[in-house]
C-alpha cells in the first residue's frame, strides 16, 4: 500500500515521523529518532524511539518552506546533550521525514521529507529540551556580509578568502590538564597563538575546535595555560591537540607572520587626515 493511498483513506493513516540529525561528516555522526514507540530502520539508519519527541505544527502558507521549527525532545537525548555545555563545532542539520505504518505489510511506507534545515540553538524547560531550527531556504535567502572600506582585514583566518596555510602555522602539543574553560599544555606557547584555534579529534566523533582567548606561560614548569572560548569537550589529559596561530588582522601580521600580504583584505593606506577639515595638511 502506498503513502498516497493511506493519506487519502479515512481510517488507515498511522503517521510516523523520522528525525535525522547530522553532525559532521560520516554515518557515525548521525543521530536518528522517531516518534513511534518502536525502532524503525530506513536507508540503513535505525531511528530510535525517544520520550517527549514533538514539534510545532507545519502551517500551510506561502512561506511554508521558509518557516522555522521548534522540536521538543527528552533532555537526556544525545542530540540535546550535544548543546549542553557548548555549541557543536559543526553545523547540525535536520531532516524530518513522514511516513505511515502499513499494518498489512508490517513495514513503513516510503518516507517523504517534510522539512529540511539546521539547528541553531537549544533551551531547556523541565525535563524537555527545545531545539530551534531554521529552514534551509531561510539560510539561502539571508543577505551576506558586506565588504566595508576598513583598515583591518575582514577575512576569516585560514578561510577561503584568506587561504593562509593552516598546517604550516600549526604545532602539536600534549595536554597535561583539562579544566572547564582552560587546558594546560606542555611547552611555552608564544603570544602569537592568542586568537588562534586549538583542535582535537575525539575517537569516533567529529573534530572539536575552540578559539584561544588567552595564554599564560609558566616558565618554571615549562607549561602554558590556554583559556578557551568554550568547554573542552571529549578531551583528556595525556592527549594531543593541534594549535594554530592567531592573527590580529593587520597588514603586519599578514605580511610578516603568514607571508600572505597579496590576499590582505583590509585597506591599510586610508588617510588619517581629512583634506576637507580644518586641520592644515600643507604649510
Amino acid at each position: 500500500m502506498t503513502t498516497e493511498t493511506i493519506e487519502l483513506s479515512d481510517a488507515l493513516g498511522e503517521p510516523i515521523e523520522l528525525y535525522r540529525f547530522s553532525y559532521g561528516p560520516g554515518v557515525g555522526t548521525i543521530l536518528a529518532y522517531t516518534d513511534a514507540d518502536f525502532a524503525i530502520t530506513h536507508d540503513t539508519i535505525t531511528y530510535q524511539p525517544v520520550a517527549g519527541l514533538d514539534r510545532e505544527p507545519i502551517v500551510a502558507s506561502q512561506s511554508l518552506d521558509r518557516s522555522d521549527m521548534e522540536i521538543e525532545i527528552d533532555e537526556q537525548a544525545e542530540i540535546a546533550q550535544l548543546f549542553l555545555v557548548y555549541p557543536p563545532s559543526d553545523v547540525v542539520g535536520l531532516t524530518i521525514f513522514r511516513c505511515h505504518w502499513d499494518a498489512e505489510a508490517g513495514a513503513i511506507t516510503t518516507p517523504m521529507a517534510v522539512w529540511i534545515g539546521s539547528i541553531l540553538s537549544c533551551k531547556r524547560s523541565g525535563y524537555l529540551a527545545a531545539l530551534h531550527g531554521e529552514s534551509v531556504d531561510t539560510s539561502l535567502r539571508r543577505t551576506g556580509l558586506r565588504w566595508h572600506w576598513q583598515y583591518m582585514c575582514p577575512h576569516v583566518l585560514y578561510g577561503p578568502q584568506c587561504q593562509a596555510d593552516r598546517n604550516a602555522h600549526s604545532i602539536t602539543v600534549g595536554v597535561t590538564s583539562v579544566d572547564p574553560r582552560t587546558i594546560t599544555v606542555s611547552g611555552l606557547i608564544e603570544d602569537q597563538y592568542r586568537g588562534g584555534v586549538v583542535s582535537w579529534q575525539p575517537l569516533g566523533l567529529p573534530l572539536e575546535q575552540r578559539t584561544v582567548l588567552g595564554i599564560v606561560q609558566n616558565a618554571q614548569a615549562g607549561t602554558s595555560t590556554l583559556t578557551l572560548a568554550g568547554a573542552p569537550r571529549h578531551l583528556e589529559p595525556s592527549e594531543s591537540v593541534e594549535l594554530a596561530k592567531g592573527c590580529r588582522h593587520t597588514l603586519g601580521d599578514c605580511r610578516d607572520i603568514f607571508a600572505n600580504a597579496p590576499r590582505y583584505g583590509g585597506m591599510p593606506y586610508i588617510p588619517l587626515d581629512n583634506p576637507h577639515g580644518t586641520t592644515r595638511i600643507y604649510n
